[in-house]
């Protein structure tokens, strides 16, 4: 599912970490208990399949993997707090004449700055944008912020760097019913 995880994608590239998806949970568990803590170098071979081999750490800077490894320690060790009360003075939508760098991802800004060089016979999808911020706006309007807000906050709060997996995925699930519950401002 490349359109779930391509936000997770572009980060882990960025990073140049491997980001990698696997529906099978016996393979998924063999490849933890053979490298958990180890370093690996993945293969794809001919036919798609991956070889996965354990490898030596590489060569690097050392006095930045030190830093590094202080600065895991110390963000597993601080907790996390989420601010859904700040709805950062957005507005509710951005039409493409007002989409810039700063407000738009870059798909969405291309196709506005495309649109208006376009003969007139050729069309581009129509859009908005809805801004980082949106979400807050709607949880602090007074139809959402007793009901929903505050145990959301309450929810969200059990999230934190040491969750395992299946307790994030319950707290996600409970959020989520929580923001099904959510009414539409009026504003």
């Amino acid at each position: 599912a490349p359109d779930i995880l391509s936000h997770c994608a572009v980060r882990a590239r960025n990073f140049g970490v491997l980001l990698a998806t696997c529906f099978d949970p016996a393979i998924s568990a063999k490849l933890a208990e053979d490298f958990e803590g180890k370093w690996v170098e993945v293969r794809c071979k001919a036919d798609g399949t991956l070889e996965v081999e354990a490898k030596p750490r590489p060569e690097g800077d050392a006095a930045k993997a030190t830093a590094v490894a202080e600065e895991l320690q110390k963000a597993a060790a601080t907790e996390v707090k989420m601010n859904l009360a700040d709805d950062l003075g957005c507005k509710w939508c951005i039409t493409p004449s007002e989409m810039t760098k700063a407000g738009v991802g870059s798909k969405s800004l291309n196709l506005a700055l495309l649109q208006p060089k376009l003969p007139k016979d050729i069309l581009t999808p129509q859009a908005v944008a809805l801004p980082y911020g949106c979400m807050q706006k709607a949880l602090v309007d007074e139809s959402n912020s007793e009901p929903v807000l505050k145990e959301l906050q309450k929810v969200l709060s059990k999230l934190q760097p040491k969750t395992t997996n299946e307790e994030a995925q319950f707290i996600f699930e409970e959020a989520q019913i929580l923001i099904g519950a959510m009414k539409m401002p009026e504003s």
